[in-house]
């Protein structure tokens, strides 16, 4: 059995890349999660090339709940506050989920 060490939030800031980056280097982690609307995703990835000696696996991390969407907010008006952020936690989105899928069923 092969155990896979996995990182997840790359791109979030900063200082979580430099400790996943580390990470990857010095402690075995295997793969890392992408958040595509993260503060420094630009930078981590040009420190992923830097060592592209070193195999890594990336993945995409489905984020609806934190930060501005990559998309128009008029593209997904359930998934944003007032501020036009992804302000929903996953208790709140699944309630809001619950209730719009009922009304459909009712219309």
């Amino acid at each position: 059995m092969k155990i896979v060490l996995h990182a997840d939030d790359f791109g979030a800031s900063a200082n979580v890349n430099q400790n996943i980056i580390q990470a990857w280097l010095v402690s075995g982690v295997d793969s890392v999660s992408v958040i595509a609307n993260g503060d420094a995703l630009e930078e981590g990835a040009s420190a992923v090339n830097s060592h592209r000696e070193t195999p890594l696996r990336i993945i995409t991390h489905l984020n609806l709940s934190e930060g501005y969407p990559i998309i128009r907010p008029s593209r997904v008006p359930l998934l944003i506050d007032k501020s036009r952020r992804l302000g929903y936690g996953f208790l709140s989105l699944w309630l809001k989920w619950l209730s719009y899928s009922s009304n459909l069923r009712e219309s």
